[in-house]
């Protein structure tokens, strides 16, 4: 069976916590210059959210949960891939052939309904 397989090395890790501490600082530094723009939470965010994200076995528990979350759907063009395995830096999941969602002319070659918007002004 194809499958799709995510890998996270120790680049990215060694990425993930100087990202953290940039930003952490960058925003102190922004909050000194201009002290009523207040992003600091931005920083808490990514430290509280990053490693979750480079977790695949969090990622393995947000699929099943919108697989799960989808489910009642019957007639949805929506498709979340199968995870065949999943450990804290690998996550093996099957392969579906498919385009970006911002991808427009693959979507209107396939008939997807896209939405048009009208404009009140």
């Amino acid at each position: 069976m194809p499958s799709n397989i995510r890998v996270s090395v120790i680049l990215t890790l060694t990425w993930e916590l100087s990202s953290i501490a940039t930003t952490t600082y960058l925003l102190a530094w922004v909050k000194a210059i201009f002290p009523e723009f207040e992003f600091s939470w931005l920083a808490d965010e990514m430290r509280q959210n990053l490693p979750l994200e480079m977790d695949f076995n969090h990622e393995a528990q947000n699929a099943a949960r919108a697989t799960a979350d989808f489910a009642h759907l019957r007639k949805t063009t929506l498709y979340i891939p199968k995870v065949l395995q999943a450990t804290k830096r690998t996550l093996v999941m099957e392969f579906i052939e498919g385009g970006r969602v911002d991808d427009l002319e693959y979507l209107q070659e396939r008939t997807f309904a896209l939405p048009t918007f009208v404009n009140a002004d």
